[in-house]
């Protein structure tokens, strides 16, 4: 079965700590193996591009997920580059990005162009992202 976070509650902070906390209850639950968690939805969490930083360090951390919900976050350009290089856009992190994320929703994100550039470099070394969801974030403009 599918794991869901569906919604964290409280201040923007405390989102981290909760996918954190969860993610270590979840490998102490499999004898110590990394990363349990399928699908992270954080929609419309009012996350920050700093939150990003840390969502993508949870990607690089968990070989298991799926798929990752952030729709609505407002974690702009810059989230959305740290969400990249999680998924293989940084030739430095390349050998420790996340191989198994397959559905990935940036939509009403704030990516603009900056996050839009970040995220087509990802997708030239990325093979496994399936479907990416970029709706309603001005690109271009």
């Amino acid at each position: 079965p599918i794991k869901k976070v569906e919604r964290a509650v409280g201040p923007a902070g405390d989102f981290m700590a909760t996918i954190a906390a969860w993610n270590d209850r979840l490998i102490a639950a499999s004898s110590g193996s990394p990363g349990n968690l399928k699908m992270l939805k954080l929609r419309g969490c009012r996350l920050s591009p700093d939150g990003a930083r840390k969502v993508s360090g949870e990607l690089m951390r968990n070989p298991a997920l799926l798929g990752l919900d952030l729709q609505g976050s407002c974690i702009q350009g810059t989230g959305v580059a740290q969400i990249a290089v999680a998924l293989g856009s940084n030739p430095k992190y390349r050998a420790d990005h996340n191989t198994t994320l397959t559905h990935l929703n940036l939509q009403s994100c704030e990516a603009y162009a900056a996050g839009a550039t970040h995220l087509a470099n990802m997708m030239q070394h990325n093979k496994h992202l399936r479907s990416l969801n970029l709706s309603d974030n001005l690109i271009g403009e």
